[in-house]
């Protein structure tokens, strides 16, 4: 937000701003307060295109779209708008393009919908994509080097249980292996695990079922069994 602001030249956005910054519990409400100011014809310039009378058209960013569902929610969410003419995203590059009616729906309308169901839209600027990509596939190598590293620890543990079973083994040192693999799935499931907890969560929230939600229930049952 900030950024598109500054790279439209409308700095002075925020010299009208005297509160002191929003709590984080604040951040979507103040996120979607600030949303008004792509209404403005200034700031369009850079990204939406005029057609036929007040029709607009302006490609997006989205961030947050991890699956198909996603596409299809966000999708869903903005076309049941009044004034909106079509609305589709590209999922393998969270590319959206929207056209809509201005004399029915402001774009900070449309935007507000995407962001009420946990999905960010900004305009579409190649630069702006490219570091969105990398900086989530960044946050997932993480999440996925942690798992995998922590992974190998555990199994090592279970095979010494397994063998532990036709070997013999006495009860504290079974007890001390056990303790310590839960202790280390522990930041696979809460790290690496919220690769899926964050868009179960949200689909939860929009009553909706997709893949994460299943998946992140299978990890809890594991991980508590």
């Amino acid at each position: 937000m900030t950024e598109a602001i500054v790279q439209n030249g409308m700095e002075d956005y925020y010299h009208h701003r005297t509160e002191p910054g929003a709590r984080p519990a604040d951040d979507l409400s103040r996120m979607l307060e600030e949303l008004i100011v792509f209404d403005r014809p200034e700031m369009q310039r850079s990204f939406v295109a005029n057609r036929e009378g007040d029709i607009r058209e302006a490609s997006l960013i989205l961030e947050g779209i991890v699956c198909a569902a996603c596409v299809w929610l966000t999708e869903k969410q903005v076309r049941q708008l009044p004034g909106v003419i079509s609305f589709s995203v590209n999922f393998s590059t969270h590319r959206a393009q929207v056209a809509w009616d201005n004399r029915v729906i402001a774009l900070s309308e449309v935007l507000r919908a995407i962001a009420s169901i946990g999905y960010r839209a900004h305009p579409y600027d190649p630069n702006r994509q490219d570091r969105v990509y990398k900086r989530e596939r960044h946050t997932l190598m993480q999440r996925l080097a942690v798992a995998a590293l922590v992974y190998l620890q555990v199994m090592m543990i279970s095979m010494a249980l397994y063998f532990g079973d036709y070997l013999g083994i006495n009860d504290q040192l079974r007890q001390f292996f056990w303790w310590m693999s839960l202790i280390l799935s522990t930041p696979i499931v809460f790290y690496s695990g919220q690769a899926f907890f964050k868009p179960a969560w949200r689909d939860f929230k929009n009553k909706q079922i997709g893949m994460d939600l299943p998946v992140s229930l299978s990890i809890i049952l594991a991980y508590s069994g």
